[in-house]
Protein backbone atom coordinates (compact mmCIF):
# COMPACT_ATOMS: atom_id res chain seq x y z
CA UNK A 1 0.00 0.00 0.00
CA UNK A 2 3.07 2.58 1.18
CA UNK A 3 4.24 1.34 -2.45
CA UNK A 4 1.06 2.44 -4.32
CA UNK A 5 0.62 5.82 -2.52
CA UNK A 6 4.70 6.77 -3.51
CA UNK A 7 3.58 6.20 -6.96
CA UNK A 8 0.37 8.18 -7.18
CA UNK A 9 2.29 10.95 -5.58
CA UNK A 10 5.03 11.02 -8.33
CA UNK A 11 2.44 11.12 -10.70
CA UNK A 12 1.02 14.02 -9.31
CA UNK A 13 4.70 15.85 -9.27
CA UNK A 14 6.31 15.05 -12.31
CA UNK A 15 7.63 18.16 -13.60
CA UNK A 16 6.18 19.42 -17.13
CA UNK A 17 9.52 18.51 -19.01
CA UNK A 18 10.05 15.46 -17.69
CA UNK A 19 5.84 15.10 -18.66
CA UNK A 20 6.49 16.72 -22.38
CA UNK A 21 9.21 14.01 -22.64
CA UNK A 22 7.45 10.97 -21.14
CA UNK A 23 4.58 11.89 -23.85
CA UNK A 24 7.22 11.57 -27.11
CA UNK A 25 8.54 8.30 -25.84
CA UNK A 26 5.58 6.80 -25.45
CA UNK A 27 4.34 7.96 -28.69
CA UNK A 28 7.14 6.78 -30.43
CA UNK A 29 7.25 3.16 -28.50
CA UNK A 30 3.92 2.82 -29.62
CA UNK A 31 4.53 3.60 -33.27
CA UNK A 32 7.76 1.29 -33.23
CA UNK A 33 5.24 -1.90 -32.00
CA UNK A 34 2.86 -1.36 -34.50
CA UNK A 35 5.31 -0.71 -37.21
CA UNK A 36 8.07 -3.10 -36.17
CA UNK A 37 8.59 -5.51 -39.07
CA UNK A 38 6.33 -4.20 -41.39
CA UNK A 39 7.79 -3.49 -44.86
CA UNK A 40 5.92 -0.07 -45.39
CA UNK A 41 6.04 1.18 -41.87
CA UNK A 42 3.98 4.45 -40.88
CA UNK A 43 3.00 4.30 -44.81
CA UNK A 44 0.06 1.68 -43.82
CA UNK A 45 -1.73 4.51 -41.49
CA UNK A 46 -2.28 6.72 -44.97
CA UNK A 47 -3.05 4.14 -46.96
CA UNK A 48 -5.95 3.22 -45.03
CA UNK A 49 -7.56 6.78 -45.49
CA UNK A 50 -6.27 7.07 -48.57
CA UNK A 51 -8.16 3.53 -49.91
CA UNK A 52 -11.01 4.62 -47.89
CA UNK A 53 -11.96 7.89 -49.35
CA UNK A 54 -11.44 6.38 -53.00
CA UNK A 55 -13.82 3.82 -52.13
CA UNK A 56 -16.31 6.30 -50.80
CA UNK A 57 -15.60 8.79 -53.65
CA UNK A 58 -16.13 6.55 -56.85
CA UNK A 59 -19.37 5.14 -55.70
CA UNK A 60 -20.71 8.76 -53.91
CA UNK A 61 -19.83 11.00 -56.71
CA UNK A 62 -21.71 9.66 -59.03
CA UNK A 63 -25.03 9.71 -57.00
CA UNK A 64 -23.79 13.69 -55.84
CA UNK A 65 -22.77 14.00 -59.21
CA UNK A 66 -24.12 17.77 -58.91
CA UNK A 67 -22.33 18.31 -55.65
CA UNK A 68 -18.95 20.67 -56.99
CA UNK A 69 -15.83 19.32 -55.27
CA UNK A 70 -16.79 16.26 -53.70
CA UNK A 71 -13.80 14.85 -53.45
CA UNK A 72 -12.30 17.94 -51.29
CA UNK A 73 -15.56 17.76 -49.09
CA UNK A 74 -15.60 14.21 -48.27
CA UNK A 75 -12.11 14.15 -47.42
CA UNK A 76 -12.11 17.10 -45.16
CA UNK A 77 -14.70 15.28 -43.41
CA UNK A 78 -13.45 11.78 -43.60
CA UNK A 79 -9.33 12.84 -42.31
CA UNK A 80 -10.83 14.66 -39.07
CA UNK A 81 -12.90 10.72 -38.57
CA UNK A 82 -10.59 8.71 -38.69
CA UNK A 83 -8.41 10.34 -36.28
CA UNK A 84 -11.22 10.53 -33.63
CA UNK A 85 -12.54 6.63 -34.28
CA UNK A 86 -8.73 5.58 -34.55
CA UNK A 87 -7.41 7.90 -31.69
CA UNK A 88 -10.41 7.10 -29.41
CA UNK A 89 -10.52 2.75 -30.12
CA UNK A 90 -6.99 3.11 -29.85
CA UNK A 91 -6.62 4.32 -26.60
CA UNK A 92 -9.55 2.48 -25.36
CA UNK A 93 -7.56 -0.18 -24.10
CA UNK A 94 -4.27 1.61 -22.85
CA UNK A 95 -4.59 1.59 -19.35
CA UNK A 96 -5.27 -2.50 -19.25
CA UNK A 97 -2.76 -3.52 -21.64
CA UNK A 98 -0.32 -1.44 -19.99
CA UNK A 99 -0.97 -2.78 -16.10
CA UNK A 100 2.49 -3.72 -15.29
CA UNK A 101 4.04 -0.39 -16.40
CA UNK A 102 1.31 1.44 -13.73
CA UNK A 103 1.99 -0.88 -11.42
CA UNK A 104 5.71 -0.22 -11.20
CA UNK A 105 6.19 2.91 -12.20
CA UNK A 106 5.30 6.53 -11.30
CA UNK A 107 3.76 7.12 -15.32
CA UNK A 108 0.62 9.14 -14.97
CA UNK A 109 -2.45 7.34 -16.73
CA UNK A 110 -3.67 10.27 -18.57
CA UNK A 111 0.61 10.85 -19.72
CA UNK A 112 0.50 7.33 -21.23
CA UNK A 113 -2.91 7.86 -22.84
CA UNK A 114 -1.64 11.91 -24.25
CA UNK A 115 1.73 9.50 -25.18
CA UNK A 116 -0.65 7.00 -26.96
CA UNK A 117 -2.74 9.67 -28.59
CA UNK A 118 0.48 11.75 -30.16
CA UNK A 119 1.25 9.27 -32.54
CA UNK A 120 -2.18 8.92 -34.48
CA UNK A 121 -1.75 13.00 -34.34
CA UNK A 122 0.95 13.14 -36.33
CA UNK A 123 -0.31 10.29 -38.91
CA UNK A 124 -3.56 13.02 -38.61
CA UNK A 125 -1.28 16.13 -39.49
CA UNK A 126 0.46 14.99 -42.05
CA UNK A 127 -2.34 13.41 -43.83
CA UNK A 128 -4.54 16.90 -43.56
CA UNK A 129 -0.80 18.84 -45.11
CA UNK A 130 -1.52 16.98 -47.95
CA UNK A 131 -5.09 17.57 -48.09
CA UNK A 132 -4.78 21.62 -48.20
CA UNK A 133 -1.38 20.79 -50.28
CA UNK A 134 -3.96 19.16 -53.10
CA UNK A 135 -6.69 21.94 -52.87
CA UNK A 136 -5.07 24.10 -55.28
CA UNK A 137 -4.35 20.80 -57.89
CA UNK A 138 -8.34 20.68 -57.90
CA UNK A 139 -9.02 24.41 -58.73
CA UNK A 140 -9.95 25.66 -55.45
CA UNK A 141 -7.64 28.62 -54.89
CA UNK A 142 -6.24 29.01 -51.38
CA UNK A 143 -7.51 32.06 -48.92
CA UNK A 144 -6.85 33.86 -46.23
CA UNK A 145 -9.31 31.81 -44.38
CA UNK A 146 -7.28 28.64 -43.93
CA UNK A 147 -5.44 30.60 -41.13
CA UNK A 148 -8.19 29.74 -38.63
CA UNK A 149 -7.54 25.81 -39.57
CA UNK A 150 -4.81 25.72 -36.61
CA UNK A 151 -7.51 27.10 -34.55
CA UNK A 152 -9.90 23.99 -35.47
CA UNK A 153 -7.18 21.38 -35.50
CA UNK A 154 -6.29 22.50 -31.69
CA UNK A 155 -10.65 21.79 -31.17
CA UNK A 156 -10.03 18.57 -32.70
CA UNK A 157 -7.23 17.36 -30.64
CA UNK A 158 -8.36 18.89 -27.31
CA UNK A 159 -11.75 17.03 -28.04
CA UNK A 160 -10.20 13.53 -29.16
CA UNK A 161 -8.11 13.63 -25.72
CA UNK A 162 -10.50 14.65 -23.54
CA UNK A 163 -12.63 11.45 -24.69
CA UNK A 164 -9.88 9.37 -25.13
CA UNK A 165 -9.14 10.27 -21.13
CA UNK A 166 -13.21 9.61 -20.58
CA UNK A 167 -13.23 6.13 -22.50
CA UNK A 168 -9.86 4.92 -21.20
CA UNK A 169 -10.38 5.62 -17.55
CA UNK A 170 -13.85 3.88 -17.80
CA UNK A 171 -12.46 0.72 -19.71
CA UNK A 172 -11.09 -1.13 -16.58
CA UNK A 173 -14.50 -0.19 -15.02
CA UNK A 174 -16.44 -1.39 -17.70
CA UNK A 175 -14.80 -3.94 -20.23
CA UNK A 176 -17.35 -4.27 -22.49
CA UNK A 177 -16.68 -0.27 -23.69
CA UNK A 178 -14.21 -1.60 -26.29
CA UNK A 179 -16.76 -3.55 -27.80
CA UNK A 180 -19.08 -1.47 -27.98
CA UNK A 181 -16.99 1.24 -29.55
CA UNK A 182 -16.68 -0.98 -32.35
CA UNK A 183 -20.61 -0.62 -32.93
CA UNK A 184 -20.65 2.99 -32.58
CA UNK A 185 -18.53 4.18 -34.65
CA UNK A 186 -19.90 1.49 -37.52
CA UNK A 187 -23.31 3.11 -36.71
CA UNK A 188 -21.97 6.55 -35.71
CA UNK A 189 -20.21 7.36 -39.30
CA UNK A 190 -23.92 7.53 -41.10
CA UNK A 191 -25.23 9.99 -38.49
CA UNK A 192 -22.26 12.58 -39.83
CA UNK A 193 -22.68 14.69 -42.65
CA UNK A 194 -19.57 13.43 -44.48
CA UNK A 195 -20.63 11.71 -47.61
CA UNK A 196 -23.58 13.65 -47.87
CA UNK A 197 -24.81 17.73 -46.57
CA UNK A 198 -26.93 17.22 -43.55
CA UNK A 199 -29.09 19.98 -45.42
CA UNK A 200 -30.23 17.05 -47.97
CA UNK A 201 -31.75 14.72 -44.88
CA UNK A 202 -35.94 15.41 -44.30
CA UNK A 203 -36.30 17.76 -41.14
CA UNK A 204 -36.71 15.14 -38.75
CA UNK A 205 -32.92 13.39 -39.09
CA UNK A 206 -31.57 16.91 -40.49
CA UNK A 207 -31.24 18.17 -36.77
CA UNK A 208 -29.94 15.22 -35.53
CA UNK A 209 -27.29 15.29 -37.57
CA UNK A 210 -26.40 19.26 -37.54
CA UNK A 211 -26.45 19.26 -33.91
CA UNK A 212 -24.17 16.12 -33.79
CA UNK A 213 -21.58 16.94 -31.04
CA UNK A 214 -19.10 15.65 -33.85
CA UNK A 215 -20.50 17.17 -36.54
CA UNK A 216 -19.74 20.47 -35.19
CA UNK A 217 -16.11 19.72 -34.38
CA UNK A 218 -15.75 18.69 -37.59
CA UNK A 219 -18.04 20.38 -40.17
CA UNK A 220 -15.77 23.43 -39.69
CA UNK A 221 -12.34 21.74 -41.89
CA UNK A 222 -15.23 21.03 -44.70
CA UNK A 223 -15.98 24.43 -44.37
CA UNK A 224 -13.04 26.19 -44.53
CA UNK A 225 -11.89 23.37 -47.43
CA UNK A 226 -14.70 22.98 -49.19
CA UNK A 227 -16.65 26.02 -48.55
CA UNK A 228 -13.84 28.47 -49.00
CA UNK A 229 -14.77 30.69 -46.10
CA UNK A 230 -14.82 30.56 -42.66
CA UNK A 231 -17.77 29.50 -40.22
CA UNK A 232 -20.17 31.08 -39.16
CA UNK A 233 -20.22 32.69 -35.37
CA UNK A 234 -22.77 30.41 -34.24
CA UNK A 235 -20.68 27.34 -35.24
CA UNK A 236 -17.51 28.29 -33.80
CA UNK A 237 -19.21 28.86 -30.02
CA UNK A 238 -21.19 25.84 -30.23
CA UNK A 239 -17.55 24.12 -31.60
CA UNK A 240 -15.66 25.76 -28.36
CA UNK A 241 -18.33 25.18 -26.18
CA UNK A 242 -18.76 21.34 -27.06
CA UNK A 243 -14.75 21.14 -26.71
CA UNK A 244 -14.76 23.11 -23.22
CA UNK A 245 -17.52 20.86 -21.77
CA UNK A 246 -15.76 17.64 -22.82
CA UNK A 247 -12.46 19.02 -21.20
CA UNK A 248 -14.36 19.69 -17.94
CA UNK A 249 -15.91 16.13 -18.53
CA UNK A 250 -12.22 14.50 -18.95
CA UNK A 251 -11.43 16.36 -16.23
CA UNK A 252 -14.05 15.56 -13.53
CA UNK A 253 -13.67 11.50 -14.72
CA UNK A 254 -10.01 11.87 -13.75
CA UNK A 255 -10.75 13.60 -10.85
CA UNK A 256 -13.28 10.55 -9.74
CA UNK A 257 -11.04 7.68 -11.06
CA UNK A 258 -7.53 8.36 -10.88
CA UNK A 259 -6.73 6.62 -6.97
CA UNK A 260 -8.89 3.74 -7.88
CA UNK A 261 -8.82 2.69 -11.35
CA UNK A 262 -5.13 1.02 -10.53
CA UNK A 263 -7.02 -1.20 -8.23
CA UNK A 264 -9.64 -2.51 -11.79
CA UNK A 265 -6.52 -2.98 -14.03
Amino acid sequence: MEKSTNLDNGRRQAPLSLLLKTVWVIGSLHLQRRYCGSWFGAAWSWMHPVVYLLVLWMVFSNLFSNFENYFIYLAAGLLPWIFFSQGIQTCSTVLVTNRQIFISSPVSFETHVLGTLTGEVLHFLVAFVLLVISIPLLGIPLGWHLVAVPFFLLNLILFTFSWAIIISFLTPLYRDISHFLTLFFTFGFWLMPIVYHWSRLPPPYKYIVKYNPLTLIISPFQILLHGGTLPNIQLIVTSCLTVALSVWLAWYVKRRLSNKIIYHL
